[in-house]
């Protein structure tokens, strides 16, 4: 008889999955997280957002583990969490991070080149005054100032979508990548959400298996690392065009989908399919 499997670890991607695209709320989840808990089921977060909004972010959630930011650019342990820091990860404070991506000033510099090789208007967040970013996006002081500390990767605004693909093009010239989240496009290096948390299970694992909650394009390198991948919806009874073997859509969108696959997962129902 085959050993039974010993849980699982939940990959979960914030904006439009964990929080509400509207509210940024959770709401619908947070009882699903309080199972999760109690039955020490690990919940990894996976976001765009850099290292200071993800601190933020798990504070309001009360979240206690491992954590991916920057679109896989880095990842970050609670120390203690292990016996010992892992290799290639730092001390920073109470937590052990790793940066898988280029550094800031090489993508700043690539950024620059795109934007001289296709004369598209790009507006690189971190360099934009407070103010401006702001007002581009309805973030708070604290917010605005949060989301610019990037470290591995260069979120910018596209005034023209329609300059999306040659910027796409110029990037991987130079060997990088464009991802579009909710509401920048981000420069980033090869390391993308499925490297991250593919180094995060390794450490993680014991034997147990993996899953993952998203919401849109930028989550299949994720999707496409674990044994059960599960989609939400992007709205009300749509989701987002994906193509993906073995992939579950759940007919909520955002923290009522998580509700949904979490109960799936944990009642080992496997109903969407």
């Amino acid at each position: 008889m085959a050993p039974r499997p010993k849980g699982w670890i939940i990959f979960a991607d914030l904006h439009g999955t964990l929080l509400d695209r509207r509210t940024n709320g959770s709401g619908p989840a947070r009882a699903a997280l309080r199972s999760l808990a109690a039955s020490d089921t690990p919940l990894v977060l996976v976001s765009s957002k850099s290292l200071p909004d993800m601190l933020a972010v798990r504070r309001g959630l009360g979240h206690r583990e491992a954590f991916i930011f920057e679109n896989g650019g880095g990842a970050a342990l609670p120390k203690g969490s292990l016996r010992s820091c892992p290799k290639g990860f730092s001390e920073e404070g109470g937590l052990w991070v790793r940066l898988l991506g280029p550094g800031r000033e090489r993508l700043l510099e690539a950024l620059a080149d795109i934007q001289g090789s296709t004369g598209a208007s790009v507006a690189e967040v971190g360099r934009m005054p407070l103010a401006e970013l702001m007002a581009r996006t309805g973030f708070g002081p604290g917010q605005a100032r949060r989301c610019r500390s990037r470290r591995c990767s260069a979120p910018f605004f596209l005034d023209d979508p329609r300059d999306l693909s040659c910027v796409t093009q110029a990037a991987g010239r130079l060997g990088f990548r464009v991802a579009h989240g909710g509401r920048f496009y981000h420069l980033l290096g090869s390391a993308d959400k499925g490297t991250a948390a593919m180094i995060v299970k390794r450490l993680l694992g014991g034997g147990r298996r993996t899953a993952a909650l998203g919401d849109a394009q930028t989550d299949a390198p994720l999707f496409k690392v674990v044994d059960r991948p599960y989609i939400v919806q992007a709205e009300p009874g749509k989701w987002e065009l994906m193509r993906l073997k073995g992939l579950r859509r759940v007919p909520a969108p955002g923290p009522a989908g998580v509700a949904l696959a979490v109960r799936d997962l944990l009642e080992g129902t496997d109903r969407y399919r």
